[in-house]
C-alpha cells in the first residue's frame, strides 16, 4: 500500500507530465510558499527566534541562522517576504527547493517541547495538510 507521500509524489509526476514547464514551475513555487508559511505559522512562539528562522533556498540547504534576539524578541526579515523573494528567483521547474531553520532546538519544537502552543510539532503536521491539500 503507498503512503500519502507516494501518492502525494505521484501526483506531482503526473503533473509535471501533463502539464508545460511554466505551470509546472508555478505549482512548485506555491507549494513551497505554502509550506513556509504555514510552518511560520505554526512554530511556537517565545521570542521568535525558531519562527523567525525559517528559511527558503534553491539548490542547497542554507546553514545559518538569521536576525537576533534584542530584549527578549526576534529582529530579523519576515520568512515569508524573504521565501517569497528567493522564489522569485526561481525560473525553471524541478530545482531542489529547501527549507531550513537552523535555531539548535528546533527539532525538539517540532518532537512537541512546546507542550501548549504544538504538542504534536508543526512541520509533519504542515506537509500532511499539502499532501491533503494538492492531492
Amino acid at each position: 500500500m503507498a503512503t500519502n507521500l507516494e501518492i502525494f509524489n505521484r501526483n506531482l509526476i503526473n503533473y509535471a507530465i501533463t502539464h508545460t514547464p511554466k505551470q509546472s514551475l508555478i505549482l512548485q513555487k506555491k507549494l513551497a510558499f505554502e509550506l513556509l508559511r504555514r510552518v511560520v505559522l505554526k512554530t511556537p512562539v517565545d521570542t521568535g527566534r525558531a519562527s523567525g528562522n525559517w528559511q527558503l533556498s534553491i539548490g542547497s540547504p542554507i546553514n545559518v541562522e538569521i536576525g537576533k534576539v534584542v530584549n527578549g524578541q526576534w529582529v530579523g526579515p519576515d520568512p515569508n517576504q524573504v521565501g517569497l523573494t528567493v522564489l522569485g528567483r526561481l525560473t525553471k521547474p524541478f530545482l531542489v527547493i529547501w527549507l531550513a531553520n537552523n535555531v539548535p532546538y528546533i527539532g525538539a519544537l517540532e518532537g512537541g517541547h512546546s507542550k501548549i502552543q504544538a504538542p504534536e510539532g508543526f512541520l509533519d503536521i504542515s506537509l500532511k495538510e499539502l499532501e491533503y491539500i494538492f492531492s
